[in-house]
């Protein structure tokens, strides 16, 4: 029976011409080799099936760590694991990773092109913006992933209404993958980064909103910001119209209902109605100039889509001398908020918003109007207001609705 190894017997321990090998009569199974090179190799033997094996532990540990190490293993092997296989295996998917197979980007890959992300309206978008916050783990083999990688990848992440989003699109990906054993488990514990309510819910203020509109000019982000404040409309319906939306002689705006946001998603049968918007007069004017060809951008850069509006945002922020970053949703709930500063109906301000069910599914299950006229009126007074707003005539008195 051998004795218990000591930390001072292995230090007095010295190499010669050939392999030496020590047990420890404390641990069973551990076992210590000291090659002539003076490397010390611990491993752990015992029998798997009738079958004798050894395991290795690693080289330089000390007493203790092989100790622990050994225990770890001892009970691995007794639960019907096989450490060696599974190092066997990492290497494996390690070096299959070099050429993309296996990897957390292949995973995301097959969800968006045979999974359940296939038939998304969004697809593309959502596996692009997995792939920008995920970036660092891509290329890792999807089976070998901690879920402390992505969660450090989330916290890092810059925006955390970005970083939340991509939650969200990776619990639905990780909950498919890891039924095909695709991925590990504990994936959907990934944590959101909490809302930060200040900026989630900014909006300009009657101050702000004088020296936001002073401050436009004729540049493209400028004059979408505008058409924003006029309709209330979304960006992603701003920078998608075209001119085939448009009937200037009549002074309308029909959003197709393809391009509105779908708040339901799969839970509906019903895809979005149209919406058709009133313009106000100022906002007929501004566009007459500019019309084109029926499926160009209204609103573009060279014929390109507007890009880069954290940047605008910040620009027009600093040139209007305001502290409010204004974002398109900004502007949105401005819009929405001077309204009600002019006593708009409540009905009519959500008739204005495009929303679906106004005043609650339970009213919309009963009553389907959408205000059309209300809502081209409000929107009048709106762009009135902000004529009234810019104005530099003395002692200009604010119309409301009575």
């Amino acid at each position: 029976m051998p004795k218990p190894l000591t930390d001072l017997e292995l230090r007095n321990w010295k190499p010669t011409n050939s392999r030496q090998e020590k047990s420890d009569g404390l641990t069973p199974g551990l076992k210590v080799r000291l090659s002539s090179s003076g490397v010390r190799s611990w491993s752990m033997q015992t029998r798997v099936d009738g079958v004798k094996r050894r395991f290795t532990l690693g080289d330089d540990l000390t007493l203790a760590q092989a100790r622990a190490k050994a225990k770890t293993t001892a009970k691995s092997v007794g639960e019907g694991h096989d450490p060696t296989a599974e190092r066997r295996a990492r290497r494996i998917r390690k070096q299959d990773a070099l050429d993309g197979v296996g990897t957390l980007d292949s995973v995301i890959e097959l969800y968006f092109s045979i999974g359940d992300g296939r038939g998304l309206k969004s697809g593309t978008s959502q596996k692009e913006h997995l792939q920008r916050v995920f970036k660092p783990c891509l290329t890792h083999p999807a089976l070998d992933l901690k879920v402390r990688d992505l969660q450090l990848a989330i916290d890092a992440w810059p925006s955390r209404s970005s970083a939340r989003h991509a939650v969200a699109y990776a619990r639905k990906l990780f909950r498919w993958a890891r039924k095909r054993e695709l991925i590990g488990d504990g994936f959907s514990g990934i944590e959101a980064p909490e809302r930060d309510k200040d900026i989630e819910q900014r909006r300009l203020s009657v101050e702000e909103t004088e020296k936001f509109l002073r401050a436009l000019s004729d540049r493209p982000h400028d004059i979408a910001a505008q058409a924003m404040l006029w309709t209330a409309a979304r960006r992603e319906e701003i920078a998608g119209a075209t001119w085939r939306e448009f009937e200037l002689n009549t002074g309308t705006w029909t959003i197709p209902g393809a391009r509105r946001k779908n708040t339901r998603g799969r839970r509906s049968k019903n895809a979005p109605a149209d919406h058709v918007i009133q313009l106000p007069k100022q906002m007929v004017e501004m566009l007459r100039p500019l019309a084109a060809k029926a499926d160009d951008l209204v609103f573009s850069t060279d014929g390109a889509p507007l890009q880069n509006w954290p940047r605008w945002a910040a620009r027009i922020s600093k040139r209007a001398c305001i502290e409010t970053v204004p974002s398109p949703h900004c502007l949105r709930r401005t819009a929405s908020t001077r309204l009600g500063d002019l006593r708009e109906f409540p009905h009519v301000v959500e008739a204005v918003l495009g929303h679906r069910s106004i005043g609650g599914a339970l009213h919309a299950g009963y009553n389907a109007a959408r205000y059309a006229d209300e809502v081209g009126e409000a929107l009048q007074r709106l762009a009135d207001y902000y004529d009234r707003l810019t104005s530099d005539k003395p002692n200009v008195v604010e119309f409301k609705r009575p």
